[in-house]
């Protein structure tokens, strides 16, 4: 399996942080009307459903809850780290190539390939980077693409 679709979504988080950071923090955590209260909540999702499928994959549970974030820099720390605990992850669970088994938010239990797992996570936060940049939009500010065929291009040219 290529994990090359995950790379992308680590490096539109960071590229979206990046952006981020030249954004006065009040307008990041102002609140609007959208999915999440503030452009730092919805950042806060995208980390703590990150975090979340990165134990399932690993069948372990949480070890703790998720502080709010205090500053972009704490989140992208945060995300750089977490980036590379799946790295970690992921070579081991490519090696055993065995569905993962999980149990969901309500006590469900299911069962997925790797593969499906990623594509999850990286839709997931395509959706809500999406959201992000709508919210930017809502309060008169840029936002960043963030696109795949964006990644591609500066992958190409590295």
């Amino acid at each position: 399996m290529d994990i090359s679709f995950l790379k992308y979504h680590h490096w539109a988080n960071i590229k979206l942080m990046d952006h981020l950071g030249t954004i006065p923090e009040t307008i990041l955590n102002q609140e609007i009307q959208s999915v999440f209260p503030s452009v730092m909540r919805t950042l806060q999702h995208i980390y703590e459903v990150d975090k979340t499928w990165l134990h399932r994959i690993n069948q372990s549970l949480p070890t703790h809850s998720v502080p709010l974030f205090s500053s972009i820099l704490e989140a992208r720390s945060s995300f750089l780290e977490l980036q590379q605990q799946y790295q970690g992850t992921l070579e081991e669970e490519l090696k055993r190539n065995s569905p993962i088994i999980y149990t969901n938010s309500t006590g469900t239990e299911f069962m997925n390939s790797l593969e499906e797992i990623i594509t999850h996570i990286v839709n997931h936060g395509t959706y809500h980077r999406g959201n992000i940049s709508a919210m930017l939009r809502q309060l008169d500010t840029k936002s960043v693409s963030t696109d795949y065929i964006f990644y591609l291009r500066e992958s190409a040219s590295n």
